[in-house]
């Protein structure tokens, strides 16, 4: 994680398919479509090297010459396969979560 405990786009990238479902699952986050009722989720993932790579869409400043990381919003996204409705989730907030949970069980 990044030196001031923030996190950057290079904490979310790092963050694994399995993370990300077990976190979901530990929250008991509703995987069912909100729109269809349907339970077919896709995670938007890529495969790299026989591992699943998160994509985390991104979301800029509008305000002008404000583009930089810390005006920026990332979110793990996770679409129906049925009906495509997309629910976007706080790609920050979640990894920040992980994060805290490996330091707690790694004895950190």
């Amino acid at each position: 994680m990044a030196e001031d405990n923030e996190i950057n786009a290079t904490d979310i990238q790092s963050v694994k398919f399995d993370e990300l479902v077990n976190f979901f699952t530990s929250k008991k986050i509703e995987l069912k479509c909100k729109e269809c009722g349907v339970v077919d989720p896709a995670i938007t993932s890529a495969r790299k090297e026989n591992e699943d790579i998160l994509y985390a869409a991104v979301s800029q400043s509008l305000i002008a010459n404000e583009s930089s990381e810390a005006n920026t919003l990332f979110y793990f996204n996770v679409s129906c396969q049925n009906c495509g409705y997309v629910r976007l989730f706080n790609a920050k907030g979640i990894t920040e979560q992980i994060h805290k949970s490996k330091n707690t069980e790694g004895g950190e």
